[in-house]
């Protein structure tokens, strides 16, 4: 996972625990328990582990695949990547499962995370 990404999700509201490895953009991976000041310091992020992220999208996680790379002969294809599907994510959309693509499970995962928060903290419309 990126210092990029562990950011987007440390500002949309993941939770910033000591069970996640913790990271900080100059000082690198940060090693044993962290003091309080050391968790709320703006550029401290948790790097979250896969099963964490998958436990945190809850029942709206549905599966996660591994795409493997692909060459056709004059040279065009796909790299390998990760698809997370989750159910229901947008609950007015047309299809029932959306596709979350990721270099790696953990960014796969994230992205459905970070969408799930998006649409849990959306305004209702007023009746």
């Amino acid at each position: 996972m990126t210092y990029a990404l562990a950011l987007k999700l440390k500002n949309a509201g993941y939770p910033q625990d000591t069970k996640s490895v913790l990271y900080h953009p100059i000082h690198g991976i940060l090693i044993g328990i962290p003091s309080a000041e050391t968790l709320i310091e703006p550029e401290v992020v948790a790097m979250p582990d896969l099963s964490d992220l998958i436990a945190k999208c809850g029942d709206k996680f549905h599966r996660l695949s591994r795409i493997n790379p692909y060459r056709f002969a004059d040279g065009y294809g796909w790299e390998e990547h990760y698809i997370a599907t989750g159910n229901d994510i947008m609950y007015f959309s047309t299809t029932r499962d959306q596709e979350y693509k990721g270099s790696t499970p953990e960014e796969a995962v994230s992205k459905m995370w970070l969408d799930i928060e998006a649409w849990k903290n959306r305004k209702k419309p007023k009746n």
